[in-house]
């Protein structure tokens, strides 16, 4: 009989404890959550300026350039090795960002690629760029990933949030791009 009426008595106070735990970590949870999505805005933000940087980079060093200057086999093929160089570090917090969260799946590798196979193909030949490949750098180096700080997430919700269309649609074009001059530099091997 006094182990019933222990049990009827301490049950409330189970149940109350049960609720405050179950609050404090859905709490906890949803502070480290929050803490996710903004290292993932910030990290974000930082990658899409600095490839930015880079891509002005691009466009003041290799394609409004003299004529002169292209011929210099030994300038290009180090502005290209610095400009890969440069994307690798920028694609490391873009792929981190995608471990932490399935909706960035976007990054800066079919540039670095892009890069690579240029530079490749720039050792390799004995002229220089074609103009297919100027015309690609013109239309990379005039691309720019869209940044921003505010507004940056779909919708409000509390688990992978999805960043917005034009943050997405940004990389995708550079994407698109990278994939198609790519195809066009195995054609010319």
């Amino acid at each position: 009989m006094k182990i019933k009426e222990l049990i009827n008595k301490s049950l409330p106070i189970l149940l109350c404890i049960s609720i405050l735990l179950n609050i404090f970590l859905l709490s906890t949870l949803f502070d480290k959550q929050k803490k996710i999505d903004r290292f993932l805005k910030i990290s974000n933000f930082s990658a899409a300026g600095t490839v930015n940087i880079i891509l002005s980079e691009l466009e003041d060093k290799l394609v409004k350039v003299d004529e002169e200057k292209l011929k210099d086999r030994r300038y290009v093929i180090q502005t290209l090795n610095d400009i890969e160089r440069k994307l690798n570090l920028c694609d490391l917090p873009l792929g981190f960002a995608g471990e932490l969260n399935s909706n960035f799946d976007f990054d800066v590798i079919k540039l670095e690629g892009y890069i690579y196979r240029l530079e490749r193909s720039f050792v390799l030949s004995k002229e220089g760029f074609s103009d297919y490949d100027r015309q690609v750098l013109k239309k990379i180096a005039s691309t720019r990933l869209y940044t921003t700080l505010t507004d940056f997430y779909e919708e409000n919700s509390f688990y992978q949030k999805k960043p917005r269309y034009f943050i997405r649609d940004s990389y995708k074009k550079l994407e698109k791009i990278c994939d198609e001059a790519i195809k066009k530099l195995d054609e010319q091997k």
